[in-house]
């Protein structure tokens, strides 16, 4: 996940943009990893509030369009003090999957195969 800090915002076509404007323009999501990679972070630009998780698992390896296996394109998370919980009582977990180093969606972990995953966010420069 080496690919995955950096400032991210709801690709073209998935946000409001007569609201919130062209992508990359507005609130951005801030993310980065800590202790070696095994703890997630995140914030928006426009807030101090921040959401953090450990790292539960890496997705499986995906085969590559070259035919090599690419052992890091995603991980499942539970936000620590999460609020919503799934149709058993748990608090939900989402999986990140990176489709590219510059793209990634979020997919709840109980609505998996029962409804569409989150919106595809795509990476912005660093607006610092």
């Amino acid at each position: 996940m080496r690919d995955l800090p950096g400032y991210w915002d709801w690709a073209p076509g998935m946000r409001n943009e007569a609201e919130r404007g062209p992508a990359c323009s507005g609130a951005l999501m801030h993310i980065w990893l800590t202790e070696g990679g095994q703890r997630y972070h995140s914030s928006w630009t426009t807030t101090d509030a921040e959401v953090t998780s450990r790292i539960l698992e890496d997705l499986p390896d995906a085969l590559l369009d070259n035919g090599e296996r690419d052992p890091k394109h995603g991980f499942l998370i539970q936000y620590e003090d999460e609020t919503r919980i799934d149709a058993d009582g748990n608090p939900v977990s989402w999986y990140l999957v990176m489709s590219t180093p510059d793209r990634f969606f979020w997919q709840r972990l109980d609505r998996i195969g029962v409804s569409t995953r989150n919106p595809t966010m795509v990476r912005c420069p660093d607006p610092n």
